[in-house]
């Protein structure tokens, strides 16, 4: 083989390596968009999914609270309730006088209390 044939070779195997790296700076130029664009997908998934639940968890903690508020007035309206209907049956059968209704009643014990704690 002469010098030519030899430096056309040369020239040859240095076309082949550039065009190898040139191939492999593409491929890694695909992969690290395909990892970026991968990431985003999933970054956005997770975001999206968490979303999701805090929702649903702010839904349902919502739900218990009006649940729960709900049933504490019922049962603070049946015990105002109850203690008024108790408080007039005493009225009406121990404290009330001739010809008096039960609020009537209520007033002057009301107003007779005051009095004793003016003195």
């Amino acid at each position: 083989m002469n010098g030519q044939d030899l430096k056309s070779l040369e020239q040859k195997a240095n076309e082949i390596g550039e065009n190898i790296i040139e191939g492999t700076k593409g491929v890694y130029q695909k992969v690290e968009n395909g990892a970026v664009s991968g990431y985003e997908t999933v970054e956005k998934a997770v975001t999206e999914s968490y979303k999701t639940v805090e929702d649903t968890v702010t839904d349902g903690y919502k739900t218990v609270e009006d649940k729960v508020v709900s049933a504490y007035k019922a049962v603070e309206d049946g015990v105002v309730d109850g203690f008024n209907k108790v408080a007039n049956g005493f009225v009406d059968t121990f404290l009330k006088k001739d010809g008096e209704s039960v609020e009537e009643a209520r007033a002057r014990l009301e107003a007779e209390q005051k009095a004793r704690e003016e003195k």
